[in-house]
């Protein structure tokens, strides 16, 4: 009778200790080391502080506010963002209920020189500019491109692909997805500066060199430890929100929007521009 109890005894501390390992194992601890991470009500790093209460945290002191908005389009509940900061992602979230577990990020042909010379896969089937058949009939004109001259006095910005086309013409604005060729004119003089050239999206094959010097430029201009792997993941994604916050007034306003994207696109390499080439004058591009 003994005997019996002292094993049944030894089963359930085993049973207890399986049950605590498991229960330590998932808790997921992540680094409070990002805007986001330092305003989303979440104890991360498990040390008992939550956001701005947590040392870690104290970079963020002043602009972590980051704002949330709904799930309820099916953009929102595709795009792979806890839109409102509530731990629950796309379908996962009851929010997007009504949308049907087909849902996926809306898509644009590639079918424009322009499309078809903006580094970015718009259709969404891995191939990206030249290489998409859908590009065929713009492989003559779009190989080479003029640079894109960009007066320092805000006057005439335009881009031509090949045989004609041109796009910015004489207005004041690079127009969406114009690649930047980095050479610049100044009343009678040119100089060059290497400006970012594309967009860069988190889920889409993008341009591994121009992701690489995005990292760099997040690490230094943030005071992050981002390893420049060309690869656009969380880390890059969160940076680049926390980037979108800092000039806010020059990247989010212009969209009449105060939430953080983590997408690259037009207003946000626009600014990154500006501190890369602080002697050019990069006007706004056509916000669309």
């Amino acid at each position: 009778m003994k005997k019996i109890s002292t094993i049944s005894i030894i089963v359930m501390l085993l049973a207890f200790s399986t049950l605590l390992t498991l229960t330590v194992k998932a808790e997921t601890v992540s680094a409070e080391n990002t805007a986001q991470l330092c305003a989303d009500g979440i104890d991360n790093d498990l040390n008992t502080l939550t956001d701005l209460a947590d040392p870690a945290c104290a970079s963020f002191s002043g602009t972590a506010t980051v704002s949330s908005t709904s799930e309820n389009t099916a953009q929102l509940c595709a795009d792979g963002i806890d839109n409102d900061l509530n731990t629950l992602t796309d379908l996962a979230d009851p929010a997007c209920a009504g949308v049907t577990s087909t849902t996926t990020v809306s898509s644009t042909s590639e079918n424009t020189a322009l499309l078809c010379a903006d580094g970015i896969d718009n259709d969404l089937n891995t191939l990206i500019d030249l290489a998409d058949p859908a590009c065929a009939a713009f492989s003559s004109p779009a190989t080479t491109t003029t640079p894109v001259v960009v007066s320092s006095g805000g006057g005439t910005v335009g881009s031509s692909f090949g045989g004609g086309s041109s796009f910015g013409g004489s207005s004041s604005s690079i127009t969406s997805g114009t690649p930047v060729s980095g050479v610049f004119t100044s009343g009678t003089s040119t100089s060059t500066c290497d400006a970012m050239k594309t967009f860069i999206k988190k889920g889409r094959k993008n341009n591994v060199s121009e992701v690489t010097r995005l990292q760099a430029f997040l690490n230094t201009n943030l005071g992050l430890k981002i390893n420049p792997t060309g690869f656009f993941g969380n880390k890059t994604f969160d940076a680049v929100r926390t980037f979108q916050l800092k000039y806010k007034d020059n990247v989010l306003t212009p969209w009449g929007i105060s939430y953080s994207t983590g997408y690259f696109y037009k207003t946000t390499q626009r600014q990154m521009n500006m501190l890369l080439c602080p002697n050019v004058n990069f006007p706004m591009p056509v916000l669309n």
